[in-house]
């Protein structure tokens, strides 16, 4: 009897946790444990029910939870999945029962059932059972083989795109690892011809990596399984998490569950939903274990479309095709027979032509004809057979590099490197570890975003684009063409980063055209801030009322010189409506700050500036090489002077006499078109010849400085006179040097 201040709570003999219970967690069960002496309960994972439960019971039949066994005539592959399903579906009572009916004998020596976890685990318990009845039809005799996931025959290691996680989920899955081609060696864990006992326990210590199962019965007496259970204890050493594509709109989120479910109408509510500005994502993380032992890495990308992968099919024509049963489209080829006609893509009349008819298609008409989730995953749309190929290899879900970005890796606190202002976006979270005790845990991930975003986007080029002579001034032209709802809050300020050398910014102008420029006008410009690194512009505000049907353009006139070989001017805007000033640090998402009673500074207002797409705005003539481009390329075919060049020393001549003034000479000079960073030496000669000074430092493509305070190298100052300062750059491709006379008076 159990007893908690005076009360009996539960009888002799009874049962404080049944079988397939949750952990307790009400204060009243948990005085029950504690007052039984109980302080600590061991957790394990059921991998059957976790790993394979959530998967699409489709392809979980095909690929993962399988019999290639031949049973009886009148069992269908239907009643046969729901056999197999029943091994881990975790109840009891719903097994794989193999029982002989009335003039029905059923097939039950040689059995064979294969589960496959799809990943290494490192596994510390499994067990198997008939239902709990008063007979329960034990299983007499049965052998059991396991693969650690690693052991293969012959083959090679090919990461392909899977299934991962989600409820009815297929297709959308991380990288997991398959053997093409290859045959997995088992190595025999159990074999009992003469079994008595209801519940077989193969308990491992310590626990053993273990990815696939084979069980073979080995009896011809009735018998069934309940459940067929493994219970990791541990962390696989690899594994992925993949969310679902999340609209970033709060409003699209039953949309897209009801859409994946299978509810192809409410497609039509996501194709309308819009995105909004990211800016940083952040989670807190917990380390089990060796915090060594472990890591993780968080991607992300964002797309257009809620179906990030192209699922490819089987037609009825025995061809791989991406678009949907029967798609109907227009033909687009100019002189075919069937121009500007609806065709079905899947006619066999057409087959010779289908590929071509596709591939005349926009974008945009592609992706509404492309296979969606919901019909891949319907076996009535698409069967199992039309997955595989003639060898019965799955066929290929390849990612949409036309409406999605693809996954780039984001720190924890870093602003998001993708594409913001697309409506859906989706993550990706890989672990790993080398100590089945120790893994790496992430919760309560945050992503900063501004939605609505100010406009629909921004696209811009700059102009001249290549042909650029390394190290000379050159005007430039940075074109922008916003895209606006009608209801956008619009923009004040053009943030441009100035990996060159701006010396000014000459000109701002609202132009209007499509291909050209129809009329012009300057307005009135600041400039907000500059440093090094950006110069951020302040505009007339650019509204929807201003854009007449996205014919507007603002054009940015600044004069600078690159030094790379290719120099990217992907710019931001944003809208201010506080009067921020040049003391704000412009350089990634602007934070509006103010002075706290203790000295600190606390943010009162934060902005997240909009990401300029590159993209054609319009047909500039030949000569200023229009690329359509944010990118400005230097020529290769124009010999620049050195690697080292625009030396200057100022002042000239300069009196190191310590009274503060000129007692120093600058040198500055640019770096050209080097691909890593290269040691600049930096010599000063007498006029005799000999070194009095020098010293060396590494530098990469920029401007840099230099200052000489007049003394050699015991540092003593040198006397009067001229000597010559000279810069050496040390490349591949051998030195390049630049040379200046400097005058030293007193």
């Amino acid at each position: 009897m159990v007893d908690e201040e005076g009360g009996a709570l539960v009888p002799e003999g009874g049962l404080l946790l049944t079988p397939h219970a949750d952990f307790p967690y009400t204060v009243t069960a948990i005085r029950q444990f504690r007052a039984a002496g109980i302080d600590s309960l061991k957790a394990m994972v059921n991998l059957g029910s976790a790993v394979l439960g959530g998967r699409d019971p489709q392809v979980r039949f095909e690929n993962w939870l399988r019999s290639p066994t031949i049973y009886e005539r009148q069992l269908n592959n239907r009643q046969k999945r729901d056999l197999l399903e029943a091994l881990i579906d975790e109840d009891p009572f719903n097994s794989f029962r193999r029982v002989d009916g009335q003039n029905r004998p059923v097939e039950k020596r040689a059995v064979v059932i294969i589960m496959d976890l799809t990943r290494q685990f490192p596994v510390g318990l499994i067990r198997f059972y008939p239902r709990p009845e008063d007979y329960p039809l034990r299983i007499a005799g049965y052998k059991l083989e396991v693969h650690d996931g690693i052991t293969f025959k012959r083959g090679q290691e090919e990461e392909v795109s899977q299934a991962r996680v989600g409820s009815n989920y297929l297709g959308l899955g991380g990288e997991i690892t398959v053997k093409e081609g290859s045959v997995p060696v088992f190595r025999q864990l159990l074999l009992e011809q003469s079994n008595t006992v209801d519940t077989v326990v193969v308990d491992l210590d310590p626990p053993e990596y273990m990815q696939q199962f084979k069980f073979r019965s080995l009896t011809g007496i009735d018998y069934d399984i309940a459940e067929f259970e493994v219970f990791n204890e541990g962390f696989p050493p690899v594994a992925v998490f993949l969310s679902k594509p999340l609209p970033l709109d709060p409003d699209g989120i039953d949309a897209i569950q009801d859409y994946l479910d299978g509810d192809l109408s409410r497609r039509v509510e996501l194709d309308q939903l819009q995105g909004g500005t990211l800016g940083r994502i952040s989670w807190d993380e917990e380390k089990i274990g060796d915090p060594a032992a472990s890591s993780m890495l968080v991607s992300i990308q964002t797309g257009f479309t809620p179906e990030p992968l192209v699922l490819i099919r089987l037609n009825a024509n025995g061809d791989q095709v991406e678009w949907r049963p029967n798609a109907s489209v227009v033909d687009h080829r100019e002189g075919s027979t069937t121009e500007g006609e609806t065709i079905n893509l899947d006619n066999p009349l057409l087959r010779a032509a289908a590929r071509d008819i596709w591939n005349a298609l926009s974008d945009h008409e592609r992706a509404s004809a492309q296979t969606t989730f919901p019909e891949y995953s319907d076996p009535n749309t698409v069967p199992a057979a039309n997955k595989r190929d003639r060898q019965s290899n799955d066929l290929p879900r390849l990612p949409d590099p036309v409406f999605w970005s693809g996954f780039q890796p984001v720190e924890n606190g870093q602003r998001i490197n993708v594409p913001g202002e697309r409506p859906f976006f989706q993550l990706r979270i890989g672990f790993s570890s080398t100590d089945r005790r120790s893994a790496t845990s992430i919760r309560n991930l945050r992503i900063e975003q501004l939605f609505p975003p100010i406009l629909q986007q921004v696209v811009a080029e700059i102009v001249p684009a290549a042909g650029i002579v390394a190290g000379r001034d050159t005007l430039f032209t940075y074109a922008l063409r916003p895209n606006f709802r009608a209801d956008d809050s619009g923009f004040n300020r053009i943030r441009i980063p100035t990996p060159a050398i701006v010396s000014e910014v000459l000109d701002v102008e609202f132009a209007y055209g499509r291909q050209s420029l129809e009329r012009s006008e300057s307005v009135a410009f600041e400039t907000v801030a500059r440093t090094e690194n950006l110069f951020v512009l302040g505009i007339p505000k650019v509204e929807p009322s201003m854009s007449h049907d996205d014919s507007l353009v603002v054009l940015v006139k600044f004069r600078g010189r690159v030094l790379d070989v290719k120099t990217n001017f992907n710019g931001h805007v944003f809208l201010d409506t506080v009067g921020l000033g040049s003391e704000v640090d412009y350089s990634n998402i602007i934070f509006l700050t103010e002075p706290t009673d203790d000295g600190g500074l606390d943010t009162v207002a934060t902005i997240l500036p909009q990401r300029i797409l590159e993209g054609d705005v319009l047909s500039f003539t030949e000569d200023m090489s229009d690329r359509n481009t944010l990118d400005v390329v230097t020529s290769v075919a124009l010999a620049i002077e050195d690697v080292v060049a625009r030396v200057s020393i100022e002042p000239n001549p300069f009196t190191p006499n310590g009274d503060g003034i000129n007692d120093a000479a600058t040198i500055t000079y640019d770096i050209l078109r080097v691909v890593e960073s290269v040691p600049v030496v930096v010599e000063v000669y007498d006029l005799s010849g000999r070194v009095v000074r020098h010293w060396t430092n590494e530098r990469s493509v920029g401007s840099f400085t230099e200052a000489w305070d007049g003394t050699n190298d015991d540092d003593n100052l040198v006397p009067p006179g001229l000597y010559l300062i000279k810069l050496t750059g040390d490349t591949d491709n051998g030195d390049f040097v630049s040379t200046r006379v400097v005058s030293v008076v007193y």
